[in-house]
Order: C-alpha cells, then structure tokens, then sequence
C-alpha cells in the first residue's frame, strides 16, 4: 500500500488535472481467489487518501466460455467504488485446430463480451490489446490476420460500433424544436432551412445533462430535445462513434 500511495501522490504532484488510473490483471481482478485481494487493496487506498480516479481491469481473455460468471462477479465487486471503469486490455484468441471455427467463435465472444460492456454504465472505455495477429503478444490475439486481412471479430466490432451502437436520423424541426432517441456521444447536426440553404453544427448528449440542447443556426436558436428512455437513463450509453443528426425540413424562428 505504501508504494501505491508513493506512487499516486507523485503522480498528481506531476500532473495534478490527469486523471489516474490503477491498472489490475485480469487474473487479479476476476478470479475467486485474487479478486478479494484487490478490492481490498482498493479500499485501502480509498483509506490512506490515494485513491484511483479509475479502475482499470486487464480482460486477456482467450475465450469467453468458463469465465463469464467470474466477470459479472468481478465487475459487481469494483463497482461498489462508484469509480469509471475501464477495461483496459482485450484478448481473445483465435488458437485452435480449425481456423475458420474458432474465428468464428471469437466474433462470437467478442460480440457477447463487448455488448455486455456496453450495458454496464460504469464502463466508460474499452479497448483492444493487438489489432493484428502479425505483432500479437498472445501471436492469435489479433482482430487482423498476419496478412491483415480482417477477421470476423473485426467486422463484428465495426458492427457494433459505427452502426448498431450509432444514431443517424432525420427529423423534423416544428416550432423550433426537434426530437430524437439516440445515444449519449457527440453529434453533429444538418440543418436544412427554409431557403434551401443548409447549416452544420455540433453538440453533445452527456448523461448527467438532462436539458435540451440549443443550437444557433440561421437567424435564430433551435432547439433539440433528446427522448430520454428513464429517468437514470441507464438504457442509453454513449457510443465512440460520431453520431449524425439531419433535420430535412424547415425550421421557424428561434426562441
């Protein structure tokens, strides 16, 4: 604990505005017998006045199957530190005898463990260890073979994220105000006025902000109102794509 604490309190001396991340293994985060270890640790930070400004947990994975159980536990457990969590490591192998099988099988698990992440509001980032098998640690590990043709699991990710996890939609802007159900992330907006003329602008949707976002386009301001799905909004994540708004009709004055 005294070299954590060293470590951290010469950290935000540096860089005071950075946030700090303590990184654990995945076998120290998500088996029965080191996790408790871990939180534990974590508490004693939390105690000693060094604590993270997020958890990272290492996910070298290989496969899904046998340890699904162990992440929903190991993130259960983590989460009672009401920090952001980040995933900070992502493995899946693609090391059988039957190549095209177990790509197969790792777009699978890639799928089933990205789309479980994105359900869990506490995690803020995920991210992939080795695009290519060609400089993999784990020499299969890769979301590009060695001659970095795609694997499945890539096409799987690209999926997921620029499409399934995006918004990109048309609506009508009527008394100044435009309404939407998309994700949290960042936005840019076409706006077609009523002279044929269009306009571009760009804004958020943060899930702590539960407001209308008003945009100055034309002569006056509009507004667009989000549809929020509860009122924690725990069904709504952002996505790490951009997202596309394309009001095609006219709008009236601003407000």
């Amino acid at each position: 604990m005294a070299a954590v604490h060293r470590a951290f309190s010469y950290a935000r001396a540096q860089a005071p505005r950075g946030p700090l991340t303590l990184n654990i293994s995945g076998s120290e985060a998500f088996s029965a017998q080191k996790m408790p270890l871990s939180v534990e640790l974590l508490k004693r930070a939390f105690d000693a006045g060094a604590p993270p400004d997020v958890i990272g947990l290492q996910a070298h994975l290989g496969k899904l199957n046998g340890v699904a159980e162990r992440l929903v536990r190991g993130l259960d457990a983590f989460s009672e530190f009401g920090l952001p969590i980040h995933i900070t490591e992502i493995t899946f192998k693609t090391d059988g005898d039957n190549t095209f099988a177990d790509e197969d099988r790792q777009a699978r698990d890639v799928e089933a463990f990205y789309t479980y992440m994105f359900s869990r509001p506490e995690v803020k980032a995920l991210n992939w260890w080795d695009l290519t098998d060609r400089h993999s640690f784990s020499e299969v590990g890769g979301l590009l073979r060695r001659d970095l043709s795609p694997k499945p699991a890539y096409d799987v990710l690209t999926e997921l994220i620029r499409r399934r996890w995006s918004t990109d939609t048309t609506t009508s802007i009527e008394n100044g105000e435009a309404h939407f159900r998309g994700f949290f992330g960042d936005y840019e907006a076409e706006v077609r006025l009523p002279n044929g003329s269009t306009e571009h602008a760009t804004f958020t949707l943060h899930p702590e902000i539960d407001q209308p976002v008003a945009l100055q386009v034309g002569t006056g301001c509009r507004e667009l109102r989000p549809v929020w799905d509860t009122p924690t909004r725990r069904g709504v994540r952002p996505s790490a794509a951009a997202h596309r708004l394309r009001p095609d009709q006219g709008c009236a004055d601003g407000r």
